[in-house]
């Protein structure tokens, strides 16, 4: 079954435990691909996250070397930041 059928299914008010029925799969294997593929989108995500903060503790921003933290090292970039939409002073 695909992932679409599947939520065409549960949301026509079908359960789970109907469909792996209907299906001829044991529930319990169901719950535990379920869990596992939670598990994995879990890991991704934090190995995403240590990725960002890792490029962040390494002066990374929207890919360039923020050498604004530094005064010293760029005095024209030193605290400049664009304005954020609808903040005042902004276009």
């Amino acid at each position: 079954m695909t992932p679409e059928a599947l939520a065409t299914q549960l949301w026509g008010g079908r359960t789970l435990a109907e469909l792996a029925d209907r299906a001829g799969v044991d529930l319990q294997k169901v719950r535990d691909a379920v869990n596992q593929a939670c598990v994995q989108a879990i890991q991704d995500a934090i190995e995403q996250a240590d990725w960002l903060l890792q490029g962040l503790d390494r002066g990374y921003r929207n890919g360039d070397p923020l050498e604004a933290i530094d005064p010293q090292a760029n005095p024209h970039r030193a605290f400049t930041r664009r304005p954020t939409a609808g903040a005042p002073g902004s276009p």
